[in-house]
C-alpha cells in the first residue's frame, strides 16, 4: 500500500513539473504607432511601442530587448532621453549605436499596454518623402524562457517645413552648394585654360624650332654649294694657267 502511494505521488510530482512550462510560456505581438502620419522638416513625432495579443493561461514577461531600426539621414540620433517608458518598466539601457535597448519590469505583464514612448526629431534638411521606423529583434522573457515576436514598422511621411527659419536655412544651404559648384567649375576652366596655353606654347615652340633647323640646313646646302664652285673655279683657273705656261 505504501509502495503505490509513493507511485502515485512521484506521478503527480513528475506530471506537475513536465505541464508547468506549458502554462508559464507566454506568446505576445508588438504594435507601432505613429502620433502623426506627417511630419514637416524640423519638427518631433512621437512612436509609441505596445505590446498585446497575450496568450491564456500564462506568466508575463518582465524583460524586453529590441532594436529601434530608423534612416540616420531623416532623423537626429536617439539617446536614452527620447525612450520614455510607462506601466511599470524602467528606464530602459539603450545603446544609440545600433539603437538597442533592454527594460525590465518588476511585475510579470500579461496584458496589452504601452511599453515606450519615443521622440523622433527630423532633421531640417531631412529628404522629403516616407520613412519606416522598425522595432525589431525582439527578445522577451517571462522567467523562464525566450520569447521571440515578430519585426513591426510604422511609416511617417517627411513634408517640406512651412518654418521661415528653416527655409532660409535651406536656401543657405542650397546657395553655398551652388556657390561651390560654382568655384569648383571655375577651377576646372582655370585648369583646362592653363593646358591650352601650355599646348599652345610647345606647338609653337616647336614650328619655330623645326623653321630653325630648316634654315639651317638650307644655310648649309649653300655654304656646300658656294664651296663646290668655289673649288671647280681653282681647279679651272689651275687649268688655264698651265696652260698658259705652255
Amino acid at each position: 500500500m505504501r509502495k503505490t502511494i509513493g507511485i502515485l505521488i512521484v506521478t503527480i510530482l513528475v506530471l506537475l513539473i513536465s505541464v508547468t512550462p506549458i502554462f508559464a510560456t507566454t506568446a505576445f505581438n508588438v504594435a507601432v504607432s505613429a502620433a502623426s502620419a506627417t511630419v514637416e522638416q524640423g519638427e518631433d513625432v512621437q512612436v509609441t511601442v505596445s505590446l498585446k495579443d497575450f496568450t491564456p493561461k500564462q506568466t508575463g514577461i518582465n524583460a524586453i530587448y529590441a532594436k529601434i531600426n530608423y534612416d540616420k539621414s531623416v532623423f537626429d540620433t536617439l539617446s536614452v532621453d527620447d525612450l520614455t517608458t510607462s506601466n511599470g518598466w524602467d528606464t530602459p539601457t539603450f545603446n544609440p549605436e545600433n539603437g538597442a535597448f533592454v527594460v525590465d519590469n518588476n511585475a510579470f505583464m500579461s496584458t496589452a499596454h504601452d511599453l515606450l514612448t519615443i521622440n523622433f526629431h527630423v532633421k531640417n534638411t531631412a529628404t522629403v518623402g516616407n520613412t519606416v521606423i522598425t522595432i525589431g529583434d525582439v527578445d522577451a522573457s517571462d522567467g523562464v524562457s525566450d520569447i521571440y515576436t515578430a519585426d513591426q514598422s510604422v511609416t511617417v511621411a517627411i513634408a517640406q517645413s512651412t518654418n521661415p527659419a528653416i527655409l532660409t536655412q535651406q536656401s543657405g544651404t542650397a546657395t553655398n552648394t551652388s556657390d561651390e559648384q560654382s568655384t569648383n567649375y571655375t577651377a576646372l576652366y582655370v585648369v583646362i585654360g592653363l593646358l591650352v596655353l601650355v599646348i599652345i606654347v610647345l606647338v609653337v615652340d616647336l614650328v619655330f624650332v623645326n623653321k630653325r633647323r630648316n634654315n639651317k640646313n638650307n644655310e648649309n646646302r649653300e655654304n656646300i654649294t658656294k664651296e663646290k664652285n668655289n673649288n671647280n673655279k681653282t681647279s679651272s683657273d689651275k687649268e688655264k694657267n698651265d696652260s698658259d705656261e705652255k
